[in-house]
């Protein structure tokens, strides 16, 4: 039995040896190649970002002798361009480092780029023509999450003065993912009044900021920023009434809440003669941040992250409440534990007889 084991021991070594060696065979094989990498940083309104420091994992073959990660970190020029010259058979861009700006990892999640032939996986093929842009946001302006409001309707006609009142915040999560509603039937953040001119051949329209140190701004640009003055308590807008029927869009940017919430409203007008219809979808920044850029994947991103972030505290707060109330009976334990010749269940039970004790002969026993 002996023999046997020995001889099965060592035909294992022996099949591990040249399975070890068809490996080191095998990465021997791969061989670093010419890295050529070609990339670009722009921000969240895809201006390039100079003097950013891109931080890039070369990947080395085993069979070269240089093995392991080599890390390079690269600085991007006034065109937020960068360019990677190695040796190595992949590459990962980690990380995007610059004063004022964030590296999203979920607006760049292609960072892996293969060299070697030898993989199954397809081979990378620069182009300088062509480099590929990865993305940072610039912390001015942040939170970037919006409030948006796919559509709100307002219906005019010539035949009586209307008037709308818009709550451009309603119901909001902040930082710490609190949801917040507006109270006291809401907030009039933009009063829209609707008037038949005297000459009865448009419509004016007027905007009213309601609060003090706000304002309204027509304009027919679509910003990804709100603009920075120009804002009016007052505006005005004459709609001239066609023959059949006729759309326009404008842009109104609406500085509320004394410059604490800045909004872009995208209304779309549908003139006739018999009325005016405007469909309006707007939204806010209530950061009091005038970057409008709406980005859905990002919003997803945010949500979730500050759902995450209140579930968290939330479950601390529950830790902490079942903490406080086993506190409450851990000094009675420490009592019953300590009663080395009384059960447990004798102390917890409040009908039980205390034990009895003899000190005759040295013996005790409970009755």
């Amino acid at each position: 039995m002996s023999k046997l084991r020995v001889i099965l021991i060592a035909v294992l070594s022996l099949l591990s040896y040249w399975d070890g060696v068809g490996c080191a065979n095998e990465n021997a094989q791969v061989r670093d190649v010419d890295i050529l990498f070609y990339g670009k940083i722009v921000d969240q309104f895809y201006a390039p970002v100079a003097d950013a420091n891109v931080a890039i994992e070369v990947l080395h073959s085993p069979g070269t002798g240089s093995t392991g990660i080599k890390n390079v970190v690269i600085k991007t020029d006034e065109n937020g361009l960068f360019t990677l010259k190695d040796k190595g058979i992949s590459i990962h861009i980690e990380n995007v480092e610059k004063s004022g700006c964030r590296f999203l990892a979920h607006k760049n999640a292609d960072r892996d780029f293969e060299y070697s032939h030898e993989y199954t996986k397809a081979v990378f093929i620069p182009d300088k023509r062509s480099p590929l842009i990865f993305h940072v946001r610039r912390l001015e302006g942040e939170p970037a999450y919006l409030i948006y409001r796919p559509s709100v309707e307002m219906q005019f006609s010539p035949d009586q003065t209307h008037e709308y009142n818009l709550d451009l915040l309603g119901a909001w999560i902040d930082d710490r993912g609190v949801l917040h509603r507006a109270s006291g039937g809401g907030h009039t953040d933009l009063n829209i009044t609707c008037a038949l001119s005297h000459e009865r051949d448009a419509y004016n329209l007027t905007f009213i900021s309601t609060d003090t140190n706000s304002g309204v701004l027509v304009s027919e640009k679509t910003l990804e920023q709100a603009p920075p003055d120009g804002y009016e308590p007052e505006a005005g807008l004459q709609v001239s009434i066609p023959e059949k029927y006729e759309q326009s869009r404008i842009q109104l940017y609406v500085k509320a809440r004394g410059g604490q919430a800045y909004s872009r409203l995208d209304l779309e007008l549908t003139v006739r003669p018999s009325n005016l219809l405007i469909a309006a979808r707007f939204w806010t920044n209530p950061a009091a941040s005038r970057n409008l850029k709406y980005d859905p994947q990002f919003q997803k991103y945010e949500k979730k992250r500050r759902y995450d972030e209140r579930e968290r505290c939330y479950q601390e707060q529950l830790s902490a409440m079942r903490r406080r109330e086993r506190l409450k009976y851990e000094p009675r334990i420490e009592f019953v534990r300590s009663r080395k010749n009384t059960r447990s269940r004798d102390i917890q039970n409040p009908k039980a007889k205390p034990p009895r004790y003899y000190n005759e002969y040295y013996y005790s026993y409970h009755k």
